[in-house]
C-alpha cells in the first residue's frame, strides 16, 4: 500500500479533511492585449490556515479567421503546508462554464490526490478558448487531507536533511574566517594579525575557552601576541578551526605542536595521519621524537621506530633494542652516537682518498 493509499484509508479520527471552493470570473476582452484574473484563497481556518494559494487565469487574445478569441491559461498554486512535520495530501479540480451566443460549454482541469510537502504550482497552458464576447466563470475545489498522527520519519530523508544542515552551517562558519568586521579578538604573530571570534575558538578548544572565560588577561583584552610559532602554521591552525580543512602541511611539525598546545584533537590526528604516510629515512628520527613529545598514537611511534632501526642504524651494522621504543632519550643518545660514527667513517674515507691521490701524484713525478 502506497503512502497515499495509507493516508486515504485512515479513520476519520486520525485525519483532517479541509476543502475550499473559489470562483473566478473572466470578463470579455475589449482589446487585443493579455489580461490576468486572480483570486486568492485560504485552506483551513482564517486564524490558523493549513496553506494559502491562488487561482490565476491568463487570457491571451489570438485571431481565428475574422474574429479574436482568448486562449485561457489556468494556474493553481499552493504554499507549502504550514505543518510540514505532518503528512499531507492535496487534490484539486477546476470546472469552467462559458456563456457564448451559441452554446454553453463545460471544461475540466483535474489532479487527483498527491503527496503535499512543498509549494505547488500546476498550470494548464491551454485550458480553453473563449470568444471575445463571452464571459467565463471558473470554479475550483481544493481538498487537503492532513494526518493527525505524527509522521513516520524517513531515515534516508532525515540523514539527507542533517547533511544539508551541516553543510550550510560549515559554509556559514567558513565565511567568518579572518572576518575583521565581526571579530572580537586579534592574535598578533610576527608582522601578521589574525582576527578571530572568541565564541568560535572556545567551542573548538577547551584551552581557548579557559583563556577567554577564565581569570586570564585575554578575557578582557582585545589581542594577544604569539611569538613561538610561524605565521604560516598559526594561520593554518585557525583555518582548520573555521573550515575543518588544511591547505598547507609544509609546517606539519609546528602544526602538531600547536594542536597539542590547544588540545585540538582532530587537528593532531590529521597531522599524525600525514606523518604516518610520509615517513622515510630522512625524517624517521624527527617523527619518532615528535610522537613522544606530543603523545601521538602508538602506531606512529612504532612505524617511525621501525624505519629508524632499519635505515639509519642497519646500514652501519648497528642495532638498537626494541625496549628503546618507549625511551626516546636513549634513542637520541644512540642517534647522536651513530652520527658521530658516521662522521668518523666519513673522515677516514676522505683521508684514504686523499692519501691515494697523493701516492698517485708522487708516482707520476718519479716516472717523469
Amino acid at each position: 500500500m502506497t503512502s497515499i493509499e495509507s493516508l486515504l484509508a485512515l479513520d476519520d479520527k486520525d485525519k483532517h479533511i479541509y476543502e475550499v471552493k473559489v470562483s473566478l470570473v473572466v470578463e470579455k476582452i475589449g482589446d487585443r492585449y493579455p489580461q490576468y484574473f486572480q483570486e486568492e484563497f485560504i485552506v483551513g481556518a482564517l486564524n490558523k490556515p493549513k496553506t494559502k494559494g491562488f487561482l490565476l487565469a491568463e487570457s491571451n487574445p489570438r485571431k481565428v479567421g475574422n474574429i479574436y478569441v482568448s486562449c485561457i491559461a489556468l494556474t493553481v498554486a499552493l504554499d507549502a503546508p504550514h505543518n510540514p512535520e505532518r503528512e499531507h495530501l492535496v487534490k484539486f479540480d477546476v470546472g469552467a462554464t462559458s456563456n457564448s451566443i451559441h452554446n454553453i460549454r463545460n471544461v475540466i482541469f483535474f489532479k487527483d490526490y498527491f503527496i503535499f510537502k512543498r509549494a505547488v504550482k500546476e498550470t494548464m497552458t491551454h485550458f480553453t478558448d473563449m470568444p471575445n464576447t463571452s464571459q467565463m466563470i471558473i470554479t475550483a475545489t481544493v481538498t487537503v487531507i492532513e494526518n493527525r498522527r505524527p509522521a513516520k520519519i524517513d531515515c534516508n530523508e532525515f540523514e539527507d536533511l542533517i547533511s544539508e544542515n551541516k553543510a550550510r552551517a560549515l559554509s556559514a562558519l567558513e565565511e567568518l574566517y579572518l572576518d575583521q568586521e565581526t571579530s572580537d579578538f586579534t592574535f598578533i604573530v610576527g608582522d601578521a594579525t589574525f582576527p578571530v571570534h572568541k565564541a568560535i575558538l572556545s567551542s573548538r578548544s577547551s584551552v581557548f575557552k579557559k583563556m577567554f572565560t577564565g581569570s586570564f588577561l585575554e578575557k578582557s583584552s582585545q589581542s594577544q601576541k604569539v611569538s613561538d610559532v610561524s605565521v604560516e602554521a598559526f594561520g593554518e591552525m585557525l583555518r582548520f578551526l573555521y573550515t575543518c580543512k588544511i591547505q598547507n602541511l609544509d609546517y606539519v611539525d609546528e602544526l602538531l605542536a600547536i594542536a597539542h598546545r590547544y588540545q585540538l584533537t582532530k587537528l593532531q590526528k590529521n597531522c599524525e595521519f600525514h606523518m604516518m604516510n610520509n615517513i622515510d629515512d630522512t625524517n624517521a628520527y624527527n617523527v619518532f621524537q615528535l610522537s613522544h613529545r606530543y603523545r601521538c598514537s602508538i602506531e606512529l611511534k612504532q612505524k617511525s621506530f621501525k624505519v629508524l632501526k632499519s635505515s639509519q642504524f642497519h646500514k652501519l651494522n648497528l642495532k638498537i633494542p626494541d625496549k628503546f621504543l618507549n625511551q626516546p632519550e636513549k634513542v637520541r643518545d644512540a642517534y647522536e652516537a651513530k652520527n658521530h660514527i658516521e662522521k668518523i667513517f666519513l673522515g677516514l674515507n676522505e683521508a684514504v682518498i686523499n692519501c691515494a691521490d697523493d701516492n698517485k701524484n708522487d708516482g707520476s713525478k718519479a716516472s717523469n
